[in-house]
């Protein structure tokens, strides 16, 4: 028999052993049809090779998250590629050609569909995007997981071919994504103040003992979860309310702090605690013990100080930058000095040239008058 006749036969062997195995398959391998020039391919390759070919297939697919938008070829793929990984050395050739030109051709089909998928839902892939930016699986993972799952079905729908009347399903979709939407970017940017003031409130009494700053806390925080509501992905308006809020909820629990030590001692001694603050503050910037004055004028002293001192050293950066600034343009007039001195020098060099030519001209032309007059003579 020729060589060309065994090479028909092997393709036909292996063309039929590529429909048994997708004939075989429950899922999307059924509709899956590999070409004669697939098989040559594969069958060509030493095994290593077709299979690291594979796994670098498999690795792009997972980048291009073929997992989540066409995951039944995906994971068809997938699973033939781990299969044939761990297949015995002696495995008919014929077979793994099959199963690796079977799992390129899901791969190629994937790639299709997740084109498909990506037309089909641009709104709600930004959303999700966004979702997994806010860590919602984490904030929220029983809402996170009913939301995904419901988009998982309808692009199981575009990936199985099911895809029409899908309008008003991506609508409620589209409505349940926004909502978690808005409640992952608050959980993220006012979670930290939220607790903080919910451990404020389990102080003993804490509503009672500083009512004020708790009551002002907890208004800064429902103001910020409507702005942040409002306009969940305007950056900068997110970040100050978040800074607000917490702000507020650690001058409350503060604030709480201090009246529960102040509670333990007399009113003597709350005063005596103010004092030692302010001589602590004194002491440590070199003042004079102020004590004997009143706590409003200790406070005034010291703000002058602390004026004086911020005055003294934006005077100094201003110095200090003035300075920088001549010593710059002094640097700058020494190397025009420099360049000054060099052009001179190469100036008085070329006036020296030109007298020595002067000199010899003049040498020469004295020689000529002479020899012209000796000749006259005789």
């Amino acid at each position: 028999m020729s060589t060309s006749k065994h090479s028909t036969s092997a393709f036909i062997i292996l063309s039929l052993i590529a429909l048994l195995v997708t004939g075989c398959s429950t899922t999307v391998g059924k509709s899956i049809k590999v070409s004669d020039s697939q098989l040559a391919q594969y069958d060509a390759m030493p095994k290593s090779l077709a299979i690291e070919l594979l796994g670098a297939n498999i690795s792009k697919a997972r980048s291009a998250n073929m997992l989540f938008l066409a995951p039944h070829y995906f994971n068809e793929a997938n699973e033939l590629f781990t299969a044939l990984q761990t297949s015995p050395d002696n495995t008919a050739k014929n077979v793994w050609v099959a199963d690796i030109a079977k799992a390129h051709t899901l791969l190629n089909k994937g790639e299709i569909i997740s084109a498909q998928v990506r037309q089909h839902f641009p709104r709600e892939l930004e959303l999700k995007g966004l979702l997994d930016q806010f860590n919602a699986s984490a904030s929220y993972p029983d809402e996170y997981k009913e939301t995904i799952g419901k988009f998982s079905g309808l692009i199981e729908k575009v990936e199985l071919g099911k895809a029409d009347n899908l309008d008003k399903d991506k609508n409620e979709l589209i409505k349940a994504m926004q909502v978690l939407d808005i409640k992952a970017v608050q959980y993220s940017a006012l979670h930290e103040s939220d607790l903080v003031n919910l451990a404020t409130l389990h102080k003993i009494d804490a509503a009672k003992l500083a009512p004020t700053v708790l009551g002002n806390a907890q208004r800064v925080y429902a103001d910020a979860f409507k702005r942040v509501a409002a306009t969940p992905h305007d950056f900068e308006l997110v970040k100050h309310a978040s800074e607000e809020a917490l702000f507020a909820a650690h001058r409350a629990w503060f604030i709480t702090e201090r009246i529960l030590a102040l509670q333990k001692l007399s009113l003597e001694g709350i005063a005596l605690e103010e004092e030692k603050y302010f001589s602590d503050l004194s002491a440590t910037i070199g003042q004079k013990d102020l004590r004997d004055q009143a706590f409003f004028k200790q406070l005034e002293t010291l703000a002058s100080i602390a004026k004086t001192a911020i005055q003294d050293q934006t005077r100094l950066s201003t110095t200090q930058g003035a300075t920088q600034g001549l010593e710059k343009r002094l640097k700058e007039s020494d190397v025009l000095i420099q360049q000054c001195n060099a052009l001179n020098a190469s100036l008085t060099n070329q006036v020296s040239v030109r007298d020595m030519q002067i000199k010899t001209l003049h040498t020469c032309q004295a020689a000529g008058d002479f020899s012209t007059s000796t000749n006259g003579e005789k």
